[in-house]
């Protein structure tokens, strides 16, 4: 004869008392119940510009907000709270600019294109040595395109050289003789 639970047959307290129950038919959410979550405006600086998110933030200064277990960036639950929600693969877009703005006025639906297209128009995108791959600094960058520039008409085997030198390819040396580091020319 199989025995029967009840659901204080269970410690919810633990991972796996929920699992159990679970395992044994009862409705038990898998995240462990504590502390309700804080209202999001508990997080908020709010002002006549922009809303600072003072609670925690990504790595890249966007808010991150937890509500019932559930972690959001913060910019875009303040969008969806006020707009609804946001179109499928839509970004929310900061007109002003910064990440840790919460302030819905600030804040509009727009594609990752758009997106890109707007950071590289207000020249916030990452270039020279602050590009997340870049091997070489601007100082360097400056070095390198001085004795490129003296090889140029000469080039048998030079490139190469110059390339290794600077432990780059000769693609990547084309690169930035050409488009890449185009601020430091």
């Amino acid at each position: 004869m199989a025995k029967t639970h009840s659901i204080e047959d269970f410690d919810l307290s633990t991972r796996t008392g929920r699992y159990q129950a679970r395992q044994a038919g009862f409705d038990v959410p898998k995240r462990k119940p504590g502390k309700p979550s804080r209202e999001f405006h508990e997080f908020v600086k709010s002002g006549p510009g922009c809303w600072e998110w003072t609670g925690l933030k990504h790595p890249t200064g966007y808010g991150l907000y937890t509500r019932d277990g559930v972690t959001y960036r913060a910019h875009r639950w303040a969008y969806e709270h006020v707009n609804g929600s946001i179109p499928e693969g839509g970004v929310i877009m900061h007109t002003c600019d910064r990440p840790s703005c919460v302030n819905p006025d600030h804040l509009r639906v727009g594609t990752h294109n758009e997106n890109r297209a707007d950071c590289v128009a207000k020249g916030r995108q990452a270039r020279g040595s602050s590009a997340g791959r870049a091997k070489l600094n601007e100082e360097q960058v400056r070095a390198l395109l001085m004795e490129y520039r003296t090889i140029r008409g000469n080039r048998d085997g030079k490139l190469a050289i110059l390339a290794a030198k600077y432990g780059i390819k000769q693609g990547t040396l084309r690169n930035i003789a050409t488009r890449a580091w185009l601020h430091v020319h």
